[in-house]
C-alpha cells in the first residue's frame, strides 16, 4: 500500500549520492521528502517548511552541524521535539548511539531496503 501523498519527510545526509538514493527511494512510496545536507540545514528547512514531518531521517556523520548535535537543538524546541528520528548510520555504534539520542529506529546504509518499512510504520 503506498503512502498518502501528505507524508512528509526529512531526509539529513550530507552525501549527495546517499541524499539522491533514498529521496527517489522513498518518492517511489510515494512519500514527499524534504532534504538537507546537514543539521543546521535541517533546522532551517524545519522552521521555515510551514509544515511538520512525520519524520526525520537522520544521518549522525556530518559536516556543519553533525546528527547528535541536530538531535539536541531539535529536542530543545517544543515545536519540534516531538517529530520522530530515524538514525541512518553505517557507524559500528549507531544502535547505541540512536539509544541515546532516543531515536525511533536505526537503519543500517548497507540496508536501505529497510528504510522503507521504517518509514511506512512510523507515518502510518
Amino acid at each position: 500500500m503506498a503512502a498518502p501523498e501528505n507524508h512528509l519527510v526529512l531526509l539529513v545526509e550530507d552525501n549527495e549520492d546517499m541524499r539522491d538514493a533514498v529521496t527517489l527511494m522513498l518518492e517511489m512510496e510515494r512519500f514527499k521528502v524534504l532534504t538537507a545536507a546537514n543539521g543546521a540545514e535541517a533546522l532551517h528547512r524545519l522552521r521555515d517548511a510551514g509544515t511538520t514531518p512525520c519524520m526525520i531521517v537522520l544521518d549522525l556523520h556530518m559536516p556543519v552541524m553533525d546528527g547528535f548535535a541536530f538531535r539536541r537543538a531539535q529536542m530543545a524546541d517544543h515545536n519540534l521535539a516531538t517529530v520522530p528520528v530515524v538514525v541512518l548510520s553505517a557507524d559500528g555504534e549507531a544502535q547505541r548511539h540512536a539509544r541515546e539520542l532516543r531515536a525511533a529506529a536505526v537503519v543500517d546504509k548497507s540496508n536501505l531496503d529497510s528504510l522503507v518499512g521504517v518509514v511506512r510504520q512510523i507515518c502510518a
